[in-house]
């Protein structure tokens, strides 16, 4: 087997085929994760392997010298406990040039739902070094790997993908002033305190707004990024009232629930 030719191949879930419900229950934690990596590893016919795993997609990119991507499908289902015949009717495969195309086009930002978005490289490149840190990277993958990150360079350099640096916080900021013009004397309430988060205050802040309210379910955190941006941190537990009084409320939590329910924001609305 040493000496057949290995096939480049992406097997996967994306916002192309489930919806996001199901794309969290297939979110692995960093055990999960760990797990998949030990169980693939042991495959005798997968030679190399990286799996992406964002809030878009559960990815493995992988150098393989044979074709059993139902057993992949099973070994992915059995970690993550889901059942591996749904997952497997929802995964994307592409073997060769249709999956290093695929690369070079999730690695540049052209795959996701806002196209041109820029998180995506980074958390590509991560998922590369933290593969490489498993010993699951060999040749093929890192020719492919680092091809895709030139490529994006090309890309962002080159043509106006990514001018304004379009991310999911910006789009949802620049939506708020769509609403109301100017947010000067907007109230907004971000919800969370991860990167996401972080970003979107940022955005707030550079559109103008003056009174911002973050809360987070680890009050230290939120506080942290009030003390950074200059806003008022809040309990978790008091975010109902707060939420009566803001007029821009964005949420990015890890939460596996909804925290801003339809029946939740009906309440508010009518009290306003």
């Amino acid at each position: 087997m040493s000496g057949s030719k290995k096939t480049f191949f992406c097997w996967g879930v994306s916002h192309h085929s489930a919806p996001i419900e199901y794309r969290e229950k297939i979110s692995p934690n960093p055990s999960q994760m760990e797990a998949i990596y030990k169980s693939l590893n042991e495959k005798e016919w997968i030679g190399e392997l990286t799996i992406l795993s964002t809030c878009n997609r559960l990815e493995i990119y992988g150098a393989s010298y044979e074709s059993h991507y139902r057993e992949l499908a099973n070994a992915v289902g059995k970690e993550l406990k889901v059942d591996s015949s749904e997952i497997f009717e929802k995964s994307i495969i592409l073997e060769d040039r249709d999956a290093l195309l695929h690369l070079f086009s999730v690695t540049a930002g052209l795959d996701s739902q806002i196209v041109g978005e820029v998180e995506i490289t980074g958390q590509v490149k991560q998922a590369f070094l933290h593969a490489a840190k498993q010993r699951t990277v060999g040749t093929l993958l890192n020719k492919a790997f680092q091809k895709s990150f030139q490529s994006t360079k090309w890309i962002r350099t080159n043509t106006n993908i990514g001018k304004g640096q379009i991310n999911v916080a910006t789009v949802a900021v620049d939506l708020a002033m769509k609403v109301f013009g100017r947010l000067h004397n907007s109230t907004a309430l971000v919800i969370g305190a991860g990167d996401i988060a972080e970003k979107t205050i940022a955005a707030l802040r550079s559109r103008g707004v003056r009174k911002l309210i973050i809360s987070n379910r680890t009050f230290g955190k939120a506080q942290e990024l009030a003390s950074a941006f200059g806003g008022s941190a809040v309990p978790f537990e008091s975010l109902d009232c707060h939420l009566l009084q803001s007029d821009v409320v964005l949420c990015s939590t890890a939460s596996p629930e909804f925290i801003l329910t339809e029946s939740r924001m009906q309440t508010f609305l009518k009290k306003r």
